[in-house]
Order: structure tokens, then sequence, then C-alpha cells
């Protein structure tokens, strides 16, 4: 028999914990969205009820949930306050036909039925992924980062992964650029401090029972060289014959006992002061770079003080077995006094460049969490045992760890194509279902995923994608695409399909025929034996080829005359800014390519063509800027790096020619 509500008979939603905040606003987001569905036309409530409760079934988990209906109620049993929140979300998505497909309110469909007709008697639910995470903290867009985790908690993502800047020396002041109206912020601190994610990012966190998880690049954030360097400049690394505290990898003296013991130390008072972290990471900053003292070489073994150290981290011979050794030895040390006042805590560990692969000589202690960044790999194949070679040199990799390592894994995930993508489109949705099938297999326990609020439209079908995955097996691709362009768009994204269809189509191309196919992927200049998809932003010169501009006006010009309510109108107005820019981007690589190629045969005019594709780069970030804090398009000073390249380029032709 089927269990159905409408407007008339509007169900008494009962929350049985009610002293649980995550519980409440559970409760109360149930109730908003099923009124705004229903048009609820009286405060009469029918006989029927929607009951929340929790479970003491440990097999579901503190995330999983049960719904079943008996007689004419629905009950909703969850094994912990974060599976209410993604108990109610599936239950509106599942039975009621909502869709989250990009920030709220304007990217999500809620439809507006007469009734709900619910005709499944049981259904159980957990996620097949531990951690499904991405990161925050960056303060560009802090507009935009409480409708990210929104959208989250929406999807079924539970790990909020943080860095913040070092409360020490902060200044603050914000200006407006008066010809592009664009803030700048008079600081060097780009990402927000503790106190400043306490205060206002953390309520919305804890209200939705996400996890905190401070685990990126911060080895500095725990010996921050304000500090600690005048009094202590033996605690930073030896370059050089000096002692310098700059970010650079593994960039402490970590045989450095009282520099170590007041890392370890700081990591404490900071768990006591901030109880709400579940994982605390010791992770190096960017770059690379390791002390050089006689005291950090003693702990290095003589095997891994052979052969000559590499950076060329796409090969084996690129591993560094010594640096890799003594980070291990550090983070070790740290999570073995970490468990003795902090049982509960996971210790994050980094595994990225030259060490991407597991410690040879020393087991790490099992509250240590390794994240692998699959850094540069191929959009185009799948991480798995039959991908390109590339990925295949990734999934070997993760496989050494989990030959070695029976504690959690995760990999960090670029599904934006890192900032090098410079906010342009990565179509990845289809290889993400094939990888997660063989991860899965695998035994990896999931992944963070960098992303930044101000391009998220951007990748949201990518981060829908991996949403899917995490919690169940079989996802149908075509279906999720015109779930995610209902959602974001209404009913007039499906006029919008063909552009994601023909990216996808232009990425499956590559896979089969490799990169040959497109004279663009040339400017891919890196000492690699093969070609690949990587994260670069010329791949949108062949993405907007391939697919056609004309189709892509086409089709936005379809969904304009389409569009109906207020809502469609400025998604698809949003949509058509984000895919000039893209256009606009793909002209401006087709004339680097063009001066790249006439540096390339000795052209006497290529310094005029670079001072063209210059002129171009300039007109995009005019009009890039105009976009940014729209959700579509972040900052542009990527760009930058492009433009100083062709700078440099023209000053080498006008020198070759005097």
């Amino acid at each position: 028999m089927n269990w159905t509500i409408h407007k008339d008979n509007f169900p008494n939603i009962i929350n049985l914990i009610p002293e649980s905040e995550p519980c409440n606003f559970a409760h109360k987001e149930l109730t908003r969205y099923l009124e705004a569905i229903l048009g609820r036309t009286s405060g009469i409530i029918s006989d029927k009820s929607i009951t929340m409760n929790l479970t003491d079934d440990e097999s579901l988990t503190d995330e999983g949930y049960e719904f079943s209906i008996i007689d004419d109620d629905f009950s909703i049993l969850t094994g912990g306050e974060a599976g209410m929140v993604y108990a109610v979300y599936e239950f509106l998505r599942r039975y009621a036909g909502c869709l989250f497909s990009g920030y709220a309110p304007d990217g999500e469909h809620i439809p507006k039925l007469n009734k709900i007709v619910i005709n499944e008697r049981k259904l159980r639910r957990k996620p097949e992924l531990w951690y499904r995470g991405m990161q925050f903290g960056e303060r560009l867009h802090e507009d935009m980062i409480i409708p990210r985790l929104d959208w989250m908690s929406k999807n079924g993502y539970n790990y909020v992964m943080i860095k913040t800047s070092a409360e020490i020396s902060q200044k603050s002041e914000v200006t407006v650029d008066p010809e592009t109206g664009q803030k700048i912020r008079i600081d060097n601190n780009d990402y927000l401090t503790m106190k400043q994610f306490k205060a206002d990012i953390y309520p919305e966190i804890k209200k939705r029972a996400l996890k905190v998880d401070f685990n990126h690049h911060n080895l500095l954030y725990w010996l921050p060289p304000e500090k600690y360097y005048t009094d202590h400049p033996e605690w930073y690394m030896l370059k050089d014959g000096k002692r310098v505290a700059e970010y650079s990898q593994l960039c402490i003296c970590s045989s450095n006992n009282e520099a170590v013991n007041a890392l370890i130390e700081n990591i404490k008072s900071f768990l006591k002061k901030y109880p709400e972290i579940s994982i605390v990471g010791v992770i190096p900053e960017d770059g690379y770079g390791m002390c050089e003292c006689d005291s950090c070489r003693n702990l290095d073994k003589t095997s891994n003080r052979e052969g000559k150290v590499s950076r060329n981290f796409r090969y084996p011979e690129g591993e560094n077995r010594i640096k890799t050794h003594r980070y291990a030895l550090l983070v070790n040390k740290v999570a073995r006094e970490l468990r003795k006042d902090f049982q509960k805590i996971k210790v994050g560990m980094s595994a990225y460049v030259d060490m991407q692969w597991p410690p040879r000589d020393i087991m790490l202690e099992s509250n240590i969490v390794p994240w692998v960044a699959m850094y540069w790999r191929c959009a185009a194949h799948p991480l798995a045992p039959d991908g390109c070679k590339i990925n295949r040199f990734f999934y070997d990799i993760l496989s050494q760890w989990k030959q070695v390592h029976s504690g959690r894994l995760l990999v960090l995930s670029y599904y934006m194509g890192m900032e090098a993508q410079k906010s342009l489109p990565y179509p990845m949705e289809d290889v993400i279902f094939r990888e997660w099938e063989v991860l899965k297999k695998l035994g990896v326990d999931g992944s963070t995923i960098q992303s930044r609020e101000g391009s998220f439209n951007t990748y949201s079908l990518n981060y829908l994608a991996f949403a899917r995955v995490a919690w169940q097996d079989q996802v149908n691709i075509e279906k999720l695409t015109d779930a995610y362009l209902l959602g974001m768009f209404g009913e007039s994204g499906k006029f919008l399909k063909p552009i994601y269809k023909g990216f996808n189509r232009a990425v499956r191309r590559i896979e089969k025929e490799g990169t040959g196919i497109s004279k663009y992927f040339e400017m891919d200049e890196f000492d690699y034996i093969e070609k690949y998809f990587r994260p670069n932003g010329y791949t949108i010169a062949y993405l907007i080829e391939e697919t056609g501009p004309d189709l892509i006006r086409e089709c936005i010009n379809k969904a304009k005359i389409a569009a109906e309510t207020q809502r469609e109108k400025r998604q698809i107005q949003n949509f058509d800014a984000a895919a000039q820019f893209w256009i606009m981007a793909a002209k401006v690589y087709k004339l680097y390519y063009k001066a790249w190629k006439a540096i390339k045969c000795d052209d006497p005019e290529s310094a005029e063509h670079c001072k063209v594709a210059l002129a171009g780069i300039e007109k995009l970030k005019k009009y890039g800027y105009s976009l940014t804090g729209d959700g579509w398009i972040k900052d542009l000073k990527r760009w930058n790096a492009l433009e100083a390249d062709l700078k440099r380029k023209i000053n080498a032709r006008l020198q070759l020619c005097q």
C-alpha cells in the first residue's frame, strides 16, 4: 500500500531528539521544503506523521539511515545526527523530486506537487566511502562559503578540510578597484583565521553535523616563524648553509627535539581550544626542500642516501626516500603523542610530488590517515590498471600504499583541474564514475576535493558525480546529467545539454585517439613520454573547437527563450556570461598557440603575435572581473603567469633582433 501526503493532509513531523541541534535543523529543513513543495494552505495537521529518531543499530554508522512505512507513519531512523541530515535531503530528492545541483536557492529545483506518493516500504542507506570532503578557507569569496557547505550537506559530503592563516600580525583592510569593481584586500593573508572560522563558519558546519579536517599545508602554522624564528632559528631548515624560515615542503628541522616538541604542544593546545576538529594534519608546505643539517642527515638510512635526487616525480626515479623517511618519523611521533590525550583524533599526512610513495622502511601509526595527491593526472582516463600510462602510475602508487598501510587511505582529487585550469571547463563526470568503481575495490576510503567557492558552478557536475558514487555503486551518467541540468537551470536546462555532452564527447575522443588529434596539446612541453589531458587552461581551445562556438551560442539562445521563471532567467544569464568567458579564453589560447609556434619556427613576426595574444588576455581579464563573484569565475590571477610569459617572449625576441 502506498503512503501519500498532500497539502490538505500535511503530515505531523515529529522530532524525537529535540536536544540535538542537527536533528532540529533537519526537522526545520524537512518542514520548510515540504511546505514549499505542497503549498500548504491550512494549519490543519493530519493523522499521518513523519517520525525522526536515532537508533542503536551500529550497522548504520553515524551517517546511515533507514526509511520505513508502518500503517500511517513514515519513520526515519538514523545511526547518528549526520545521518538525520542526510536522510531528510534524500527523502526530498527521492520522493519529492528535489534537486540540489548548485548554490541555493537558484541552483535548486523544488517542484510544486499536489501530493507525494511513496511506495517503498523500507529502504536502508549508508555511504560507501568513509571520507567525502572539500577544501575550504580562502577569503576571496567568503559570502559563498556557507552556500557551499549547504550544498555539501544536501549531497552527502561529510568532511570540511580547512586551511587557516595564523593569528599573528593580522592586518586586514578591504578596498575596491575603481576600474574593475574587484575587492582587494590590503594584507598578505589569503585564508581565514581560526578565530574567524570558529565565529562565522563553524556554527553552519555544526548544525549540519559535518566534520572538520585541519589537514592542508600547515607545517609553519604549527611553528610560525613570526613567533619563533628570532629566538630559535635552529628550529627551521638549513639551506645553503643558512637557517631559513620559508614555505618549502619539509621546512623545519625535524631532528631538533625542541622544535618537534613545540610543534606537538602547539597541536595539543589547538585541539583543546578547537575540540570540533576530527582530523589534524601535519602537512608540509608547498614546493620542495628539506633541512640539510648533519642531525637531519643522520636520520636518513644509508640506502636512502644513494642515487641522485630527481624532481621528475612522474617516474619511479622521482621518489625521494630520504624525505619520505624523515617525514614519516615526524608524523609517527606526533601520532603517538596525540594518541595519549586525544584517542579519537586522526592524524593527517600528505603524499605528493616526490613524497607520494609510501615510506619504504617504517610502519605508520594506526591513527594516521594519509592522502595521496593525484597531482597533474590525466582527466581523460580513469585511475585504473588499464588507464593511460600516467594514471596507471598513480594507481600503482595507491596499490603500494594499500599493501603497507592498514589504516584509512584517501586521495586528493583535482576535479576542478587545479588553479591552472583558470575557471575553465574540465569535464570529468564520466571518468569519476568509472575510476571510483576501481578505487573502491582497491580499498581507497574516500577523497578530499580541491574546490573553490568562486568557480564552484563550473565544476559542480563533477562534484555531484563524486557525491553519487560515494553513496552508491550504480550511477547512470545520462540520468545524472539530466537531473543536474533540471536542478541547476530548471526546465530550460535541457537546451544546454548538447554543450555538456559536447565537452564530454571531446574528452572521450581524447581517451580513444590520444591528444594528437589537436594541435593545442603540443603546448604541453613537460618532460613526459606521452601527452595527456592535463589540468591546463589551453584545453579550452580544444573543447570549444570540438564542441563548436556556434552550437554553444544556439543552445544558450534556446534556453533563454524557454526560460520562464526569474530563477531560470538568472541562471541562464549567468551561464551565458561564463560561456562567453570560455569562448574568449579559447580565442586567447589560439592566439597564444600561434605566438608559441612562431617562436618555435623562429618567425621574425613572433613578437607581434605575442603582442596580439597579450592584448587578448587583457581584454579577457577585464571581462572576467565583471563576472567574479557569481560562482562561475574565480579570481583571474592565474592569467598573470601567461601574461608574464608573453612579455618575456616579446623581450627575448626584441633583444634577438637588436
